[in-house]
């Protein structure tokens, strides 16, 4: 607020855990992995941001006509849409490294977990996301 003046607005861009399925087909690897990540961020006292907790936080700062646009980020090029698909598969390029840099220091730091376990989990997650029949994306 302090950087803003009278009438100004502000754009934030978060990306959300929460993982989403319009036809329910989401990789049991990686639901597993993102109940996990919520799980070690609520551990932390830093729930993962939702639409609603912003909304609330930002008016809570004192800003006002918050309004939320959602867009959907698929993991990996299923989706029939073109853009979508193209988000889709650069995501995909990120797969193994998304999850691993994600959940390595969550799943071992903050869960207590081996760091082999960890790594099985975070692979799995990036295979299920390789997985074309899987439909997951998140807002």
């Amino acid at each position: 607020m302090k950087a803003l003046q009278p009438g100004g607005y502000i754009e934030l861009a978060e990306l959300s855990v929460k993982t989403f399925s319009d036809d329910n087909i989401i990789g049991k690897n990686f639901q597993k992995m993102v109940e996990l990540m919520e799980e070690a961020c609520d551990k932390l006292g830093r729930p993962v941001v939702t639409e609603e907790i912003l909304k609330v936080r930002l008016e809570d700062a004192g800003f006002i006509d918050v309004i939320i646009q959602s867009f959907k980020q698929p993991f990996g090029p299923w989706a029939r849409d073109e853009t979508l698909k193209k988000i889709g598969a650069m995501v995909l390029l990120t797969a193994e490294s998304g999850t691993e840099g994600y959940g390595m220091a969550l799943f071992t730091r903050v869960l207590g977990m081996k760091a082999e376990e960890a790594l099985a989990i975070c692979q799995a997650c990036a295979k299920d996301i390789k997985d074309k029949n899987h439909h997951s994306y998140t807002p």
